[in-house]
């Protein structure tokens, strides 16, 4: 690619030979260090590319061999300078495009993160918006390697990263460890309690004292473990009592309540086929538009509007502060309609779909569903008023769970004081 630039600044042309000894004329352009490039024949003849001072350099070698190099195209800056010398305004919009594109290729003009999972591009950018690399800062202004040290520190999860600048593009790649969370790696000293009344099924204590048993019934807010550790001597009496933090895999069965409702009438967009194109260039973020669409859809009662924007480039990592704008304005009337049972049966089965989905992320097991649907006629409900009075579908009843108990409640530290006074009334 910048070989090819260069050619074209300097210019060259593309000749034919003419002749009987055309090969020992090519031998003779090899001894002087002529080059020719882009080769290739056309009947008898041979067509190449040759630069402007190699083409006077071939006069002698011409003479000598009785081959006559013909052009039959002039290409690059020389010529075109030449052919518009008159046209000093075609000139001057040419140097100012050349002065244009050197001074872009001096900022960053896209950031591209690479190798994150629990991370977002956003998130990362924003980060780096925050000490001063963004979309348009300059190069020589990006200290990559402090930008890498503020990343880690910044992200206990990140081990690894790397920011590298290709042309006007930043890449960042990083790699994420698997570390504790924050929460759960500084948790003091707490009980296990339930989050739900119902059944242990399982327990596993790994520090703390076991408070229940598997099988047996709790209720909510029922210590499962306590952080309180009694320590024995050799006779059986309580030397000391310890406050950890309780671990333990505990799993209670329970019920969850689930309800859905929603309106049985539901709109959908009718597209009327009219709609309005609008083309316009976005240059440094700041968006021009040929024309003033607002007049054509201001008879427009409803419309969705449809931006694609396209990054101009040379090359994968020369991106230049532009972007080719198509903006669509496209009309619709809200056409109502109605579910039939069926219908209102898959929707419920949908929204119960994503409520699983969305337990499950929480390690939640599902056992079994006792799940009632029934639609409801207008005015039937007692809840509706007569404005908003539409039929309606609903789901309700219980879904019984495996869920792990994870959650704590802080031992609270008694004054030693209280306690002495609370033993000696009770002595009195």
């Amino acid at each position: 690619m910048l070989l090819s630039i260069l050619k074209w600044s300097r210019g060259y042309v593309t000749i034919l030979l003419r002749g009987s000894s055309q090969e020992r004329f090519m031998n003779l352009c090899r001894n002087k260090k002529i080059l020719l490039w882009d080769m290739h024949t056309s009947g008898r003849y041979y067509i190449c590319n040759v630069s402007v001072d190699g083409f006077k350099k071939m006069r002698p070698i011409a003479g000598k061999t009785g081959t006559r190099p013909v052009i039959q195209k002039k290409i690059g800056l020389p010529f075109l300078l030449r052919r518009y010398r008159n046209r000093t305004g075609f000139l001057a919009g040419l140097f100012l495009c050349l002065f244009f594109l050197y001074y872009s290729s001096l900022f960053v003009w896209k950031i591209t993160v690479e190798g994150q999972y629990t991370h977002t591009e956003e998130e990362i950018t924003k980060f780096l918006k925050t000490k001063n690399i963004t979309v348009g800062t300059k190069i020589s202004e990006i200290d990559a390697a402090a930008a890498e040290e503020e990343l880690r520190k910044h992200y206990d999860d990140i081990g690894w990263v790397s920011i590298e600048i290709t042309g006007t593009r930043m890449y960042v790649r990083l790699a994420e460890t698997n570390m504790p969370p924050e929460a759960e790696a500084e948790a003091g000293e707490s009980d296990l309690v339930a989050s739900h009344a119902g059944r242990i099924r399982s327990i596993i204590t790994r520090q703390g004292t076991p408070m229940v048993e598997e099988n047996e019934e709790v209720e909510k807010g029922d210590v499962l473990v306590s952080g309180l550790v009694d320590i024995f001597g050799d006779s059986g009496e309580i030397l000391e009592t310890k406050r950890v933090c309780a671990d333990a895999d505990i799993m209670l069965e329970t019920e969850y309540t689930y309800k859905d409702r929603f309106s049985m009438e539901y709109e959908l967009p009718d597209y009327t086929g009219r709609e309005k194109r609008s083309y316009g260039l976005s240059v440094l973020n700041y968006a021009f538009f040929a024309e003033n669409p607002l007049k054509t859809i201001a008879n427009f009662e409803k419309y969705d509007i449809i931006v694609d924007e396209k990054e101009v480039h040379l090359g994968k990592n020369f991106i230049l502060p532009l972007k080719i704008i198509e903006k669509r304005w496209r009309e619709y009337h809200s056409a109502v309609f109605t579910y039939s049972r069926e219908e209102a049966k898959q929707e419920a089965e949908k929204h119960l779909q994503r409520y699983l989905a969305a337990i499950s992320e929480k390690e939640v097991t599902v056992l079994d569903q006792d799940l009632r649907f029934r639609i409801t006629k207008a005015g039937r409900d007692r809840k509706q008023t007569e404005a908003s009075a539409v039929s309606t579908a609903a789901v309700s009843g219980t879904i019984r769970v495996l869920e792990p108990q994870k959650e704590r409640r802080e031992i609270k530290r008694v004054d030693p004081g209280e306690n002495k006074e609370e033993d000696t009334g009770q002595e009195e």
